[in-house]
């Protein structure tokens, strides 16, 4: 997903779900200067506003950091 999409691609918003739901309950996640739960970041992800959308961003960049390895360079 890149920040001009209008959407979120299906498969990569099913991830991000999936990875939110192993979340502890109390765990809550900042983004900029706003504090989210995991609730409120499942729901802005399954609405795919503007902070769902920057937060499917960062894991996808994330899991591809993993994957290239470029995390532990």
């Amino acid at each position: 997903m890149t920040a001009t999409q209008n959407t979120i691609n299906n498969t990569a918003k099913k991830l991000i779900l999936a990875r939110i739901e192993t979340m502890p309950s109390n765990m809550g996640i900042a983004i900029g200067d706003e504090e989210f739960s995991k609730v409120e970041l499942r729901n802005h992800v399954e609405q795919e506003d503007a902070v769902g959308k920057k937060y499917v961003e960062m894991q996808l960049t994330f899991l591809r950091s993993l994957k290239d390895g470029s995390l532990f360079k």
